[in-house]
């Protein structure tokens, strides 16, 4: 019998583990319990199906890119933020989920993995939350921007750190991005604060 989503949790412990940001921030748990959450599908699977895997990763990353795709209709995706906040085209072609932690497919109560999809030509707008963070790029590529240092474009391996209350944005150009971030420390499941936009500089 196969099982979509112990391939995407294994596809993702194997990620962490060959990511050194995300290694040394934490490692996933073996075996944690699992939930039985219903799939919740959005908008945005149909880019994803069509996008992910796009050849720009490879190894643990292309196999994380390969387990997300071939679980996306076991998922509960998620959407939290409302059209007002981010508009209906952010809505369309966006959405994320809680791999591991307090409410996701797999638990735990001191960590949260989460997998996010963004296409082309997207702003994720300045926000913060009381988490520390760490997010990886499994595929594609976007532009992080943080508080204090300079908008840095990022591919497939990448990473961008975020310290608790670090205001932070996302912004997609000419292709999606696929991510995994894990957050840790306070206010695990909190909604980020959205902050009103700011001028950054070009991406190094």
């Amino acid at each position: 019998m196969t099982d979509p989503l112990g391939r995407l949790y294994g596809a993702a412990r194997a990620f962490v583990g060959a990511t050194p940001a995300l290694a040394a921030f934490r490692d996933l748990p073996e075996a944690p319990d699992r939930a039985d959450k219903a799939p919740n599908p959005v908008p945005a699977l149909v880019q994803l199906a069509r996008d992910v895997p796009s050849g720009a990763a490879s190894g643990a990353g292309a196999a994380l890119a390969e387990a997300v795709v071939g679980a996306a209709d076991r998922i509960d995706w998620l959407l939290t933020y409302t059209e007002d906040q981010v508009g209906a085209d952010f809505l369309a072609r966006y959405g994320w989920f809680e791999l591991l932690g307090p409410t996701g497919h797999f638990r735990t109560d001191d960590l949260v993995a989460f997998v996010a999809y963004w296409g082309p030509g997207l702003r994720y707008p300045w926000h913060r939350h009381a988490a520390e963070e760490v997010y990886a790029v499994i595929d594609g590529g976007c532009v992080f921007e943080a508080e204090g240092r300079p908008a840095r474009a990022v591919t497939a391996g990448d990473t961008s750190h975020h310290a608790p209350w670090q205001a932070h944005a996302l912004r997609t150009v000419d292709q999606p991005v696929l991510t995994l971030a894990l957050h840790a420390g306070e206010g695990l499941n909190d909604v980020p604060e959205l902050l009103p936009d700011r001028e950054t500089g070009a991406p190094r």
